[in-house]
Order: C-alpha cells, then structure tokens, then sequence
C-alpha cells in the first residue's frame, strides 16, 4: 500500500490522472499504545488546505525550518519543523504505481498523515462522496478511488465493558466568540456517545475541574461511574484535578508529550 512519501505545489495527481489510484487509510487492527497504524495510513482531508505530515523518516525531501512554526491543537501546541516531499506507493487496477506530494509540512505533534482535497480540486478535480471516487472535472474519467473502510487505528484504544468507565476530556484553545474570546471543555464517552461541551471565558485549574465535576455527578445520578478518563497534555489541568481523581479513585491515561508536539 504506502511505502514512503513528498511536496510540490498542486502537481499531486499530474501524473497519473487516468489510473484508477487507490488512496484511502488502510483499516488495520492497531491501537495507539501499538504498532501505530496511523503510521501506515493517509487521510484525504477536504477540511484542510495544507498537506501535514508527522514521520521525518517518511520525506525523501526536506528543508529544516531555523524558526518551527506554531500550531494550536487544544490546550498544547504543536510545531511545523519543516517542509519537504514524500513519495507513495500505491496499487492501482493497472498495477503498482508510485506519485510524487510535495509542500508538505512536517508537524510531529500531529498524529495522522493528512492531504488536503483542495490540492486535487486546483487540478480540476472533485470528489463523488457517493462513490467515494475523485473524478476530473473536463472528461469525468477516474482519478482516484477512496478505500471505503473503517480505520480501526484511528478509534480510541478501548471503549470500556460499561457506560462511562473510559471518558475523555479536551479543551478547545481560545476561539472567537459573539462578542468575546471563549474555550470550549468538551467531556466525551465513547461507549455511549454522551458529550457535554462546556463553553467557559478562560481556561483556569478550579473552573476545569469544577466542569468535569459537575459531568461526573451527573453520571453518578444515572448510577454510573468514571473509572478512567483520557486528555492530552492538558496545562490547566494539573494539581487540583489530580487530587479529584486521587479522591474519587480515577485513573488518568495522558497522551505522551511526543504525540503531542512539545
């Protein structure tokens, strides 16, 4: 399927625009904990318009930027290191082929490998959500065809034998609001699909805490409990909100500072 990747401005499908070319993520049996499947597996992203990259290893071309670039993800930041081009491997319904993707940034805080649509809609292109196909726009022939299967990889590791005994938390960085700026603390169970979002006017320890309070007396109203509850490196949730897991007997599962860019 993928073997290695690259960058070059809006030349992604240049050559070879007619081939049936499968470019959908790999579905594999692989958690974040290991064997990474994320690593082996490329989103097509029609929400971005940039070409994000995380595995350095993966680049056969690459220009090291001397000031990295921030990136806001939540609560934590992430860092554009560099930029450079990938090569992929890929099998199409003419045989083995391989493509050139240039201006990709490398950001090993991210932790997919993401290209963005918009690439393929400069080369007169456009996406049949219907049939999962890229087509080209002039003759309507075949660019590309989307591998239309869950990838596992990209759940979360395990969803718990109950309701509400794995939740996750995250807190949405500073957004533009009505008339102010604004976080979001978004509270999430996997196994039920419950959310609660929180729209809060800073980010302070005793308010986040206070929030995932106040979700966690909820569920023990409905006779459940948290027994684990996931985040990412989260800086304002530190001390208090340990001691409220300590209290309460919850576990915490952070995700490694690796992962997250810092």
């Amino acid at each position: 399927m993928i073997a290695s990747m690259v960058r070059r401005k809006g030349a992604i499908v240049a050559e070879y625009l007619q081939d049936r070319e499968s470019y959908a993520t790999v579905s594999m049996k692989q958690s974040f904990a290991c064997g990474r499947g994320q690593d082996n597996s490329l989103i097509l992203d029609t929400a971005t318009t940039n070409h994000v990259f995380h595995q350095r290893s993966r680049f056969i071309a690459y220009k090291e930027l001397d000031n990295p670039i921030e990136v806001r993800t939540g609560d934590t930041n992430c860092f554009v290191q560099g930029f450079g081009s990938v090569r992929l491997a890929i099998k199409t319904d003419k045989g083995p082929r391989s493509i050139r993707i240039d201006d990709i940034r490398h950001t090993p805080g991210f932790h997919t490998n993401n290209f963005a649509y918009k690439a393929f809609k400069k080369r007169d292109a456009y996406l049949d959500g219907r049939n999962n196909w890229i087509r080209k726009i002039k003759d309507n022939s075949c660019v590309a065809i989307c591998e239309n299967s869950p990838s596992e990889s990209f759940l979360l590791q395990y969803a718990g034998d109950r309701l509400f005994q794995w939740v996750h938390i995250d807190l949405i960085h500073e957004e533009p609001g009505l008339s102010n700026k604004r976080h979001v603390f978004h509270f999430y169970c996997q196994k039920s699909k419950f959310n609660l979002a929180y729209v809060i006017n800073d980010h302070k320890q005793k308010i986040l805490v206070s929030c995932f309070a106040q979700a966690h007396g909820m569920i023990k109203k409905w006779s459940y409990d948290i027994q684990f509850v996931r985040m990412d490196q989260e800086a304002g949730l530190q001390s208090d909100f340990d001691a409220y897991c300590l209290i309460n007997g919850i576990w915490q599962e952070k995700n490694t500072h690796r992962y997250q860019g810092t």
